[in-house]
């Protein structure tokens, strides 16, 4: 028996289809397309996946902070630990220190501990004016500094540092270097210098050399010198500059180290003890005054009295100093 499609107009008869031969019919009916949706529609969509993601975690972060520290997994802290170590600023051990590193500090009103004593003032000396500085250090380091005159004014000029090193001293320098460091200090410049020589004083050999300071517009020709004393640790360094601007004669330089003695305000029973022993070479005056005239200038007579000129030295060369 022959069947007809109903709905069709009336036609040759059409076979039999089976179910495998339906499915090619379904596909040539015309496919319906869904309705686009508004764009509040698509705006209202994306907003409820959004309060839906943000409930989620802030459930997952309610619910661990409930269990508590006691709670946490060790691949947690492990995490935490990591992330931690990984924010963590670099050392910076050389800054620190730099930063944490005490620096010298000036007394504002410093009590002398040291001075130069002598009789029998040359001409120019009595009407010089004086000056005595101090400074410590963080790490211990006492310096004392006794100025006669001044540098850019005419006349004698001298500069004692008195120098008791401390934690902050490393091994002592060259006497040009240290000379040098000294002149930058005083704000001055070494142009030119002699090779040192030695010099015996009641304290040891120091060393002694002529040189050229420039500075405030002055060139002036003066004797450094320096004394290194390991036990008790003394160093002894500065200058003189004669009335006559010539370098000063040894026997002069010498008086300035044998004039030296301690005041009855230094608490340091070594230095005092060495200066108790040591017996000068030669003749440099009368005795020494009491600690409250610590800056008279009477220990500078002899210095000026028994100079002799010195030829000034060659000019240093551009190697001088350098290593």
């Amino acid at each position: 028996m022959t069947r007809y499609h109903q709905g069709r107009a009336a036609g040759p008869p059409i076979p039999h289809l089976s179910p495998g031969d339906r499915l090619y019919e379904e596909l040539d009916r015309p496919v319906r397309r869904r309705p686009r949706r508004s764009a509040a529609a698509r705006l209202k969509r994306t907003l409820l996946s959004g309060l839906f993601v943000v409930a989620l975690a802030g459930g997952a972060y309610v619910l661990q902070a409930a269990k508590g520290p006691e709670g946490a997994g060790v691949g947690d802290a492990q995490a935490d630990v990591k992330l931690a170590e990984d924010a963590a600023v670099p050392a910076t051990p050389g800054l620190d220190a730099a930063v944490a590193r005490p620096i010298w500090i000036r007394a504002s009103a410093p009590v002398p501990v040291f001075s130069l004593a002598a009789s029998g003032i040359g001409p120019g000396f009595g009407d010089r004016e004086r000056s005595y500085e101090a400074q410590h250090h963080g790490l211990g380091g006492q310096e004392d500094i006794i100025g006669i005159g001044r540098f850019a004014t005419p006349g004698p000029h001298l500069r004692l540092s008195v120098y008791r090193p401390g934690g902050e001293a490393g091994t002592p320098s060259s006497f040009f270097v240290d000379m040098v460091r000294a002149a930058l200090e005083a704000g001055l410049a070494v142009s030119r210098t002699s090779v040192p020589r030695g010099v015996t004083t009641k304290l040891g050999t120091m060393e002694v050399a002529e040189a050229q300071l420039v500075g405030h517009g002055v060139v002036r020709s003066c004797s450094a010198f320096r004394l290194l004393h390991a036990a008790p640790a003394l160093r002894l360094s500065g200058w003189v500059c004669g009335a006559d601007d010539r370098p000063r004669a040894d026997a002069a330089l010498r008086c300035v180290i044998d004039g030296l003695e301690p005041a009855a305000s230094l608490d340091d029973g070594g230095l005092k003890a060495l200066f108790h022993a040591a017996r000068p070479a030669a003749t440099c005056g009368a005795a020494p005054r009491v600690a409250e005239e610590a800056l008279a200038a009477d220990g500078i007579a002899e210095l000026l009295a028994t100079s002799a000129d010195v030829p000034l030295p060659p000019v240093r060369p551009a190697s001088f100093g350098r290593t």
